[in-house]
């Protein structure tokens, strides 16, 4: 079981209202105020769930700009009381930032005993795979910042390990060798991980 803080149970809350007075807000023909309500509760339960100095490295980083720019540019316009330009902006920033989380989330959806059936019907499944395809979760690995962060090395390595085979409990098999020249968990000798 996953123990949570007293200020993550705080944020979950307030991601949860938040959320709450979105949909609300949506259906009551994008009620202005329950919008700007929502936006605000959801920003704030998420930096008490993770944390502001966490929030604020995975709303600014420099990959991320766009999406950060149309998913806070979204809250504006809403708060301004443009809410459809704003939900809008809003959705496509909100898809922008966590894309990399839909692959994860849709097989997580997937092993639910309803929901994973209704998943798999024909026509739903075409959607739903396209939606929770991996391929996006890599796709900033040529990004100069992070060849820098990692490394050629550590990004060949991501790259290699996201298309190696999986053992029987479906975790990648890794291993170390001794006497090869080893940089944090892996073993690399001459430019190549072994």
């Amino acid at each position: 079981m996953i123990s949570l803080t007293d200020s993550q149970k705080i944020g979950m809350g307030l991601t949860g209202f938040g959320v709450f007075f979105l949909l609300f807000g949506m259906i009551l023909f994008f009620d202005k105020a329950l919008l700007a309500i929502g936006n605000i509760l959801f920003v704030a339960g998420l930096s008490f769930v993770i944390g502001l100095e966490r929030t604020f490295k995975f709303f600014f980083q420099r990959h991320k700009f766009k999406a950060t720019s149309f998913f806070l540019g979204g809250v504006l316009v809403v708060l301004i009381g443009w809410p459809i330009i704003g939900v809008v902006l809003e959705i496509y920033g909100f898809f922008l930032l966590f894309r990399g989380f839909f692959p994860v989330a849709v097989g997580f959806i997937r092993r639910l005993p309803v929901l994973g059936s209704i998943l798999n019907l024909p026509g739903i499944s075409g959607l739903v795979d396209k939606v929770g395809e991996s391929n996006n979760m890599f796709s900033d690995l040529n990004d100069s910042h992070t060849r820098a962060t990692l490394g050629d090395n550590g990004v060949s390595f991501l790259e290699r390990a996201t298309a190696e085979k999986l053992d029987s409990s479906g975790d990648a098999v890794l291993k170390r060798r001794a006497g090869k020249k080893r940089r944090g968990l892996f073993t690399f000798s001459q430019g190549k991980l072994r």
